[in-house]
């Protein structure tokens, strides 16, 4: 286990943003990747991703981001690399 942290998270509803308290937690891979997932306050996990790989040299994530359009945007050339 690398880190577990309380944030917050959102959603808009009827043009309503709700926020709510979640737990992050992040993990390492023994091949070096990591893992997360996010549990709401029932104890469900929301969301999660796993083998996820960072590249060191340039500071930055190196696997796919598949739920931020920024970087679809950026490997289609139309964004920059977050």
């Amino acid at each position: 286990m690398l880190s577990i942290e309380k944030q917050m998270r959102h959603y808009v509803a009827e043009g309503q943003t709700v926020d709510f308290p979640v737990l992050w937690v992040k993990m390492m891979h023994n091949n070096g990747s990591f893992n997360w997932v996010t549990i709401d306050g029932d104890g469900q996990i929301i969301e999660f991703e796993r083998e996820v790989c960072w590249d060191y040299m340039m500071s930055r994530r190196q696997t796919e981001m598949w739920y931020y359009d920024d970087w679809v945007l950026a490997r289609m050339g139309k964004g920059t690399q977050l």
